[in-house]
């Protein structure tokens, strides 16, 4: 790992002595060419009775990470990183295998288990929940366990470095160096390197091909989405050995490195078209909006409409956006998608003591993380130990710890919502009106989906929710189902909501456009309209970036297109 990210999670004070360093870029440029032979380990791994084989994929992921003795592994949704997973142990011979997952995905990965294993000699891993990580009972765990490989499935969940999971992760693989480490995700490379820049460090250490610290990631991402000055291009252009263009030289440097594999074709049979509704925002709600970006007065949104709403109450919310930016991004979509959501205070009156005790105190608690104290890598740790830490933080920050003390017994004022306008629900009403096969309405948002639920009198899928085993007209949760679920059942989906994250697109509608789907044609649509159009045009343009650099085919990207009126 290298000084810079070690420092961060270090328990010694180790002086560093730096040598006389290369750039990144020249430090990436140089390293070996890994040319992978192929061969198939099924064999190897096979039972008896077993009838299953590995797919190339899968052989490549495992040798590669046999060979670098660590993984990151660029592998499209449905690919069959699940079984990689219950493979890797064997294949690096590890004795105290951990693997991470969303708890989402916990109970269907150990059914999974079950039936790999009457085609493969594996066992089932220590499981542990990215959710589980972040607790304090996490340090101990891991200290228990002491792993000696750990694998990150759906790795995307470890993207911020500043996370109290990604930090305990980081301090153990630092403090135990002979642990490997994999990581595996579909969407791992998202907006930036950044994302996955640690991920790759603590993988394969100075083997990684991607920058180990902030300043080159941000020039490799500039140069990328072409927003690079001269100077940064001159920084990068010695990457520029192994491709005509940013785009190309990243991708062909990534595909020769060793300990990554990437996904580089299209896997699924069945073609995909995204189809653009164009609708129409009503002008009474356009006009009520633009009145609101020009005072940035929430509460201007709703005058001079005919609704039923209290106005003190919103008012009194008006806190929650702090500036006109802050507004646009919270709210517009809500507004766009015909429902705002504010807080209820009573009277009208909002608790300015207890916002501002809430405020005083989450910036004490962020300094204190940023001081990287043992066993204080928690807000939660911060505030039921506050008195463990060293006399001059408790001396600096008890004040704001006492205020906040004096008040957060105090319930926070429950969210209300108002319906601005139904024109989306009319919008979504006529779509399904046209429908003649079993279709998925994805939505972000409870009141959303318990609203058009009552409107279409079809079932809201949200948080917890059991989802039906046979398809049916259904309305689901982006963020409760729009991820590690297999829903191939379904070939028809409707998005309502303004979705700019490319990574979110390309789960989503992997969970029907996937390996095993019968259908001919999976269909997406998705309205262009206002703020809806923009997003989406958003996670278009980033997808392309990491279509092009990693070779991963990205769905909105090779999707047939068109558009049309509802």
């Amino acid at each position: 790992m290298n000084d810079q990210l070690k420092h961060l999670f270090d328990d010694d004070d180790v002086e560093v002595v730096s040598e006389t360093q290369v750039s990144e870029a020249v430090r990436i440029q140089r390293l070996p060419t890994y040319e992978y032979e192929s061969v198939d380990l099924t064999s190897q791994f096979k039972t008896p009775e077993g009838t299953m084989t590995l797919r190339p994929l899968q052989n490549k992921a495992l040798k590669s990470c046999l060979d670098a003795q660590g993984g990151v592994l660029l592998l499209g949704c449905g690919v069959g990183k699940t079984l990689i997973s219950f493979l890797l142990p064997e294949v690096m011979k590890a004795k105290r295998p951990l693997l991470l997952l969303p708890a989402s995905l916990v109970e269907k990965t150990k059914a999974e288990f079950f039936s790999y294993e009457a085609n493969f000699r594996i066992k089932l891993p220590e499981i542990f929940s990215y959710e589980r990580l972040s607790r304090r009972t996490a340090q101990q765990y891991l200290t228990k366990l002491k792993p000696d490989l750990i694998i990150a499935d759906e790795a995307h969940h470890l993207k911020s470095i500043d996370s109290t999971r990604t930090g305990r992760l980081g301090k153990y693989l630092v403090n135990n160096p002979s642990c490997k480490f994999v990581v595996m995700s579909g969407t791992l490379f998202n907006k930036s390197v950044a994302d996955f820049a640690h991920l790759a460090d603590w993988a394969l250490e100075e083997g990684s091909p991607v920058p180990n610290n902030h300043r080159d990631v941000e020039v490799f991402d500039l140069v990328l989405t072409g927003e690079a000055n001269g100077y940064q291009y001159q920084q990068f252009n010695p990457m520029m050995e192994w491709g005509s263009s940013p785009r190309e030289a990243v991708f062909n440097r990534l595909n020769a490195t060793k300990g990554v594999v990437l996904t580089t074709d299209e896997a699924v049979p069945a073609s995909l078209r995204v189809i653009k509704l164009k609708g129409e925002v009503p002008e009474e709600l356009q006009t009520a909006i633009n009145k609101c970006f020009e005072s940035g007065v929430m509460s201007d949104v709703l005058k001079g409409m005919d609704l039923d709403f209290d106005i003190d109450a919103v008012n009194a919310s008006q806190h929650l956006w702090d500036d006109t930016d802050q507004f646009a991004l919270r709210a517009l979509g809500q507004m766009l998608s015909g429902c705002l959501y504010y807080w209820e205070w009573p009277d009208s009156t909002p608790d300015d003591e207890w916002l501002l005790a809430r405020k005083e105190w989450r910036r004490a608690v962020r300094i204190i993380r940023e001081m990287d104290i043992e066993n204080f890598d928690s807000p939660h740790i911060i505030e039921t130990d506050f008195q463990k830490l060293p006399q001059d933080i408790v001396d600096a920050f008890g004040k704001s710890r006492n205020k906040w003390f004096e008040v957060k017994h105090r319930p926070e004022p429950p969210r209300k919502s108002v319906w601005v306008s139904e024109y989306m629900l009319d919008y979504v009403q006529a779509w399904v009106d046209e429908q003649t096969t079993p279709y998925i309405i994805w939505v972000d948002g409870v009141q959303l989906g318990d609203k058009l639920s009552e409107r279409l009198g079809i079932t809201y899928y949200g948080a917890g929710a059991t989802l039906p085993s046979t398809a049916e007209p259904c309305i689901m949760s982006i963020r409760s189902h729009g991820t590690g679920k297999n829903l191939q059942a379904w070939h028809v989906n409707l998005v309502v909501g303004a979705v700019a994250d490319p990574s979110i697109w390309e789960q989503m509608i992997a969970r029907t456009h996937r390996n095993g789907q019968e259908a001919d044609e999976v269909l997406v649509y998705t309205f262009n309209h206002s703020i809806f159009g923009s997003s989406f045009g958003r996670a278009y343009k980033q997808a392309k970036v990491v279509s092009d650099t990693t070779g991963q085919p990205q769905r909105i990207v090779y999707a047939d297109s068109l558009s049309r009126r509802l």
